[in-house]
């Protein structure tokens, strides 16, 4: 019952807290630094920025094939949009499969797909 209890504060206690959720698909970095202007606008400020999922997103100028290199281009472009608007943010990433063929289950930072960009820019 104290559980409950506890749950209920944190609810109602979160639920006063201004948070936005945008799930429009295939964001590109322009995307983003728009919504992210547009709420620093209303709000005045933004304090953290979460990205689900990596994969996910496009860059806007790609012109290239290789994903690899337009992943690099949008980790990097995310870099800077998080010290344009002096904020923290998260990306998500989707992890490659070679973490299951090992006895210790936990990720290392090359299990993270397409990554080299995305270990190098963390």
């Amino acid at each position: 019952k104290e559980d409950w209890v506890k749950l209920n504060l944190t609810i109602k206690d979160l639920s006063n807290l201004p948070l936005f959720i945008d799930d429009t698909a295939n964001l590109s970095i322009q995307d983003i630094r728009s919504k992210i202007k547009k709420i620093i606008f209303e709000q005045k400020q933004v304090g953290l920025i979460i990205i689900d999922y990596l994969q996910l997103m496009q860059h806007s100028k790609s012109t290239t094939e290789n994903r690899v290199q337009e992943l690099s281009q949008i980790t990097r472009s995310l870099k800077n949009l998080a010290r344009e608007f002096k904020v923290p943010l998260i990306a998500l990433s989707q992890l490659s499969r070679s973490v299951e063929s090992r006895m210790t289950k936990r990720p290392i930072l090359s299990d993270l797909r397409d990554s080299g960009s995305i270990e190098q820019d963390a």
